[in-house]
């Protein structure tokens, strides 16, 4: 081979070694590129998947919501909510405190055909739940119930006012009694409140809130939500929400000794007040009860005009004696009575005149009646007494005085804490003690009613008509946390909702997203109540 053919065969050979490293740069991109694709089609396998995930617990939030409404919907057919093996201790208790049947790991979601729906971790349940407590979150036996939580324990804050214009001392006191309270605080909410531009002792108006970077106005009304309360002067978080600040009713590591954090804020160091509960937890804007007996039938209005269909009306419930009287009280007036609340004028009276009206049931209670007729008088005593123990109960039970189809703001004296009963005209420190201690044992339709104040010799008669008016046994909206959740992975959602059951069909007034919260709640919590602590 001459020279040139040498020269030629090198250069294809360095050709042919230059091909192949292309190809194999080549060959290596594609992988790469295929490496590439499938990292990314694998995010978006997990994107689509986690997004699937989302969605499904937000619909089994949503159904979690939807099963309250219909609870609240069906809370007048106790079969339909208790289920048929009630016992008969359980009657004229509210089936929608503690019901495991309804709230307790309710499954949602379909599962795989080879699989039952109990068997399998991933599918999706939900569970309702509440606080067990009274009065402090450190001393509950049990953190949660799988039930309602009845916004009537709360302390309305109309109603506050309603006691304020008549005694503002007693409405003061009354928010001194919350955890951590001092009397900057109180006044300066209450002037929040009020609707006059005068600051009171300790108090904060307009002129007060100048100072701040961002000035704001006293509502001088009802605030829209809660959260207004912080802007009043000298309202700190920690008191207003409390220290559980993901909201699980437990006090967990770092949330148990808000004290460190209050001591100089105007909290005294011996405090014993200072407990899991935030003043938010003892307010409300929303409690409500409709004006209905425990059958849910529209109570009979002892004030209404027309005093021949009030006759009709108390006949076919309650024996005559009862309706006459009522009738003639109505026609006559009160003839007077040991505290002298009014007295008959005399004089003669038609049947069908409309002399008197009732403040209250309790105004039957021992009255007297002097019905003339021009020529003679005669004084009739109420059938009506303290000791009447099942007439008294069908009075309060079947019977108004208030002719609002809607009663907002009534304290519900067999749930709310101390410090909410301590707003009630009436009731003293000792009073309340007696009421806590025996609530407990109330059974059947007991409970149905607050007239075991009375027979129970809890109150006397007339610190029974001066509480009645602003005291229940009922009360139809309520708060729950709805939670959605997997034995096993995935989600977890939770929310807590407000809900408005005094009209015909329940609805929704509230909605917070608790998820940043984070699994604050376990889910063996859930599903074993009993392996709770």
């Amino acid at each position: 081979m001459n020279g040139r053919s040498r020269d030629i065969a090198a250069g294809g050979n360095g050709r042919r070694g230059f091909v192949l490293i292309i190809v194999m740069v080549i060959v290596a991109m594609v992988a790469f590129a295929g490496f590439a694709f499938v990292n990314t089609m694998s995010d978006e396998y997990r994107a689509v998947d986690t997004n699937g995930d989302q969605l499904e617990a937000e619909q089994t939030l949503a159904s979690a919501e939807l099963a309250v409404l219909m609870a609240l919907d069906q809370r007048d057919s106790e079969e339909v909510v208790r289920g048929p093996q009630t016992a008969e201790s359980d009657v004229g208790q509210d089936p929608l405190f503690d019901n495991p049947l309804l709230f307790q790991e309710q499954l949602v979601l379909p599962t795989r055909e080879e699989q039952t729906a109990e068997d399998d971790e991933l599918a999706w349940r939900f569970s309702v739940v509440s606080p067990n407590r009274n009065d402090d979150l450190a001393g509950a036996e049990r953190p949660l119930r799988h039930g309602l939580e009845n916004e009537s324990a709360r302390l309305h804050l109309a109603t506050l006012m309603e006691i304020d214009a008549i005694d503002p001392e007693r409405s003061r006191d009354v928010l001194l009694g919350f955890p951590g309270m001092t009397e900057s605080a109180a006044d300066s909410l209450l002037d929040w409140l009020d609707a006059d531009s005068e600051p009171r002792q300790s108090g904060a108006e307009a002129q007060d809130y100048l100072d701040r970077p961002n000035p704001v106005k006293p509502r001088n009304g009802l605030p829209v939500g809660l959260d207004e309360i912080l802007l009043v002067r000298d309202v700190p978080r920690l008191l207003l929400f409390g220290p559980d600040e993901n909201r699980n009713f437990v006090l967990d590591r770092g949330e148990s000794n808000p004290r460190d954090a209050l001591i100089g804020g105007g909290v005294q160091e011996s405090d014993e007040t200072l407990n899991g509960l935030g003043w938010a937890d003892l307010l409300t804007l929303d409690s409500a009860e409709r004006n209905v007996d425990s059958r849910g039938e529209p109570r009979i209005d002892l004030n209404q005009p027309d005093m021949n269909r009030l006759r009709q009306e108390l006949a076919a419930v309650f024996p005559a004696e009862v309706a006459d009287f009522v009738i003639l009280y109505r026609t006559h007036g009160p003839a007077g009575r040991v505290s002298g609340v009014s007295s008959n004028s005399g004089g003669p009276t038609s049947p069908g005149t409309v002399r008197s009206s009732l403040s209250s049931v309790a105004d039957l209670i021992g009255a007297t009646v002097s019905a003339s007729d021009g020529s003679s008088s005669q004084v009739l005593q109420s059938p009506v007494t303290a000791d009447s123990r099942e007439l008294l109960e069908a009075l309060l039970d079947r019977t108004t005085t208030d002719p609002n189809p809607v009663i907002p703001g009534r304290i519900n004296v067999n749930l709310a804490a101390r410090p909410v009963l301590r707003a009630v005209p009436g009731l003293d420190d000792e009073n309340i003690e007696r009421i806590v201690g025996r609530r407990s044992m109330l059974e059947g339709p007991q409970s149905q009613t607050v007239s075991w104040l009375l027979t129970e010799q809890i109150l006397t008669l007339e610190q029974f008509r001066e509480a009645l008016p602003y005291i229940t046994s009922g009360g139809d909206v309520y708060r729950a946390q709805l939670i959605a959740w997997r034995p096993t992975g995935g989600m977890y959602r939770r929310a807590e909702v407000i809900c408005d059951a005094t009209r015909p069909r329940a609805r929704r007034l509230a909605y917070r997203d608790l998820s940043a919260f984070g699994a604050a709640i376990p889910v063996a919590w859930l599903s074993q109540l009993e392996a709770v602590r």
